[in-house]
């Protein structure tokens, strides 16, 4: 991914089955479903711009770093969500281990190359969101980088599908998640007319506790991917104000 104006770019890595980026303050869990940030130096610093965070935010319990470190066990400073994210346009390339930030509001959002596939961008509740063909089943799909797993609405969205072992998940909110799961095939593009390529992903998914179900029902979401998947691609989020849009390119 190119981009004509400054950027900022981090290490990234993946851990644990997570996405970190490392900041000043130390590494942070980049959290693309989440709606909030926190931080134990009660600040994240990208490029020159500091961002006071709070120790944790609440979401009817509170979460903070004490929450997180139940199924994060080693070091880390805070959670990066959409509440900062959103200021930037991002650059994903766990292949290259670097997370490239341009500011919405002086910076050009990131190109592709001749082979990256440009897909809008939706946002329910302002996590970023695309249309994906699931198992052949379309539906609005959210893109969160904070989970390991990916999860569907419903487990016959799966039917056919590779049979995988059950997840043992951990959510904040919900506390431990256990599900039956599935291999599946998520095509990122072929729901999209226009789009110049296919990005077709697999993905290792589960089946929402009822309480989020019900909340993503409402929403039209019918599934989760996570940031697993992202070894093996580039993908930009460019927040272009009635243009946002996923840009994916093969790390190959």
């Amino acid at each position: 991914m190119k981009n004509q104006s400054p950027t900022i770019s981090r290490p990234l890595s993946l851990s644990e089955g997570h996405l970190f980026v490392e900041l000043p303050e130390g590494p942070f869990l980049v959290d693309t479903g989440s709606p909030f940030s926190f931080s134990t130096p009660r600040s994240a610093t990208v490029g020159s711009r500091r961002h006071e965070l709070p120790a944790e935010f609440n979401v009817g319990v509170p979460v903070g770093r004490a929450e997180i470190a139940r199924f994060i066990k080693g070091t880390f400073a805070g959670l990066l969500g959409m509440d900062v994210l959103g200021q930037y346009h991002l650059a994903f390339d766990l292949p290259g281990a670097s997370l490239h930030f341009a500011s919405t509001s002086d910076g050009l959002p990131f190109e592709g190359g001749p082979a990256a596939s440009r897909i809008e961008l939706e946002d329910p509740f302002g996590a970023p969101a695309i249309i994906t063909k699931l198992n052949g089943y379309p539906g609005l799909t959210i893109f969160d980088t904070g989970t390991q797993y990916g999860y569907v609405l419903d487990a016959d969205l799966c039917r056919g599908a590779e049979p995988a072992a059950d997840i043992v998940d951990y959510n904040p909110v919900l506390g431990e998640i256990h599900s039956p799961s599935w291999q599946v095939a998520v095509d990122l593009t072929n729901a999209h007319r226009f789009a110049s390529s296919t990005a077709l992903i697999r993905e290792r998914v589960g089946v929402f506790p009822a309480l989020y179900a019900a909340a993503f029902s409402v929403l039209q979401v019918r599934a989760l991917i996570g940031c697993s998947w992202l070894k093996d691609w580039v993908v930009a989020l460019n927040r272009v104000p009635g243009e946002a849009a996923m840009l994916v390119e093969s790390a190959d």
